[in-house]
């Protein structure tokens, strides 16, 4: 998955200033020579609550009503803002930033799902609301400086397992084909026959991160959780290759 500007503003989403500062950061993102969108879309819960919402004041009746009715509006440097909830969250051909308003984990995980995201503003709806997405991408975290990205999967082998895997399914449907689950589940059994572990959530993040599906990456962690945290050994027998498949996961 492309690596786009990601900002956290961990800041109260009830304070009026939050989304001056989330939209600045939004607007700043559409800048030319940063990136090139045009649009921003404004992800919340449900846009039938964008009336009583503290953003509302800060946008005017008139904004507020259109936004609410999904229409779009124009905003300064000739950008449009358009309010999506996140169960309808979708992206066409355009080039879009998003920013994610009272945002928690589930949400993001629809965001990360989208195609031609040049940039994400996250407000979330409370401190540890993000947390395994802050974990995924280490954002840029507003006021602070910048960090080192967080290694997910530590152990190199699992790593690779993972890599040749996602060389070798098709990434493109919501849910892997049954030969691609399959081979999930093969890659699982050997890494945990020699001993592998890692975090079934890391495991799904690292999916995500790397260009997998939400629903795909969701079942590659149930995979992990049910094999790799086995307390018995799977047997390789009926795994075609299984010593060489993991020989060369180097």
């Amino acid at each position: 998955m492309p690596q786009i500007p990601r900002i956290l503003v961990p800041l109260d989403p009830h304070d009026p200033n939050t989304w001056i500062e989330a939209l600045s950061y939004g607007l700043d993102l559409c800048d030319p020579g940063e990136t090139d969108a045009h649009r921003i879309i404004l992800a919340v819960p449900s846009r039938a609550q964008m009336k009583s919402m503290t953003i509302a004041g800060h946008l005017g009746a008139m904004f507020t009503k259109a936004l609410a009715e999904g229409q779009s509006v124009t905003l300064p440097r000739g950008v449009t803002l358009l309010a999506e909830a996140v169960a309808q969250l979708r992206t066409g051909a355009e080039k879009v930033v998003v920013i994610a308003y009272y945002a928690d984990d589930q949400a993001l995980d629809k965001v990360d799902g989208l195609a031609n995201v040049e940039g994400v503003v996250v407000v979330p709806s409370w401190a540890d609301s993000v947390s395994r997405w802050t974990k995924r991408w280490t954002p840029q975290v507003h006021g602070q400086a910048a960090v080192a990205p967080v290694i997910l999967i530590a152990d190199p082998k699992v790593e690779k397992a993972l890599k040749t895997l996602s060389r070798s399914v098709n990434l493109g449907p919501e849910v892997l084909h049954a030969s691609d689950d399959a081979l999930a589940e093969q890659t699982f059994r050997i890494l945990r026959n020699k001993g592998h572990k890692a975090a079934p959530a890391d495991i799904r993040s690292w999916a995500i991160k790397n260009g997998w599906k939400d629903k795909a990456a969701t079942r590659l962690e149930t995979l992990a959780a049910r094999i790799l945290l086995s307390k018995a050994k799977p047997s390789l027998a009926k795994i075609p290759e299984a010593e060489t498949r993991y020989a060369n996961w180097v």
